[in-house]
Parts: structure tokens; C-alpha cells; sequence
């Protein structure tokens, strides 16, 4: 499966937020002591498991939480490695 198809049909990457990613994926504000989203500008995304694998360099558009999914609404493919 190259890199194009897998990046061209997924439009929105999910990730589920656990105890052990939430520093991961939010911050904690010390000013008022909540828990925000972390924004990116990109994404680096595999292709697979294998040590030399495919990659990409994909813009973020929008980031949104949903019932303890973020999910990464995705752009252009800003480079990609094949």
C-alpha cells in the first residue's frame, strides 16, 4: 500500500486518550489548572512496522475531542519518504 493511497483516504487520524498519552496529546494551563488539546501545524505518519518504512509529513488543519478520541483533521502532505 503506498504512501499516496493511505494518506489520500485518511482524512481525520484518531487517537485515543488514556492515562498513559495524556501528556502526549494536552498540557495542563498553570493559570487556571485545566487540561487543553496540544495543537500541531504537522504530523509525521508511518506506513507499517518494518525499521525503513514509508513516511509522511502531513499538515494539521484541526484538532477536536470526542468522548476521549483527539482527532487530527489532515491536510496537504508537506514531504513524504518512500
Amino acid at each position: 500500500m503506498g504512501i499516496k493511497f493511505v494518506f489520500y483516504t485518511f482524512l481525520i487520524e484518531y487517537r485515543e486518550l488514556k492515562q498513559t498519552t495524556l501528556n502526549k496529546y494536552t498540557y495542563l494551563d498553570e493559570t487556571d489548572g485545566k487540561r487543553y488539546l496540544r495543537r500541531y501545524d504537522a504530523l509525521r505518519l508511518f506506513v507499517g512496522y518494518n525499521k525503513d518504512r514509508e513516511s509522511a509529513l502531513v499538515q494539521v488543519t484541526d484538532i477536536t475531542y470526542n468522548e476521549g478520541i483527539v482527532e487530527y483533521h489532515l491536510g496537504l502532505i508537506l514531504e513524504k519518504i518512500v
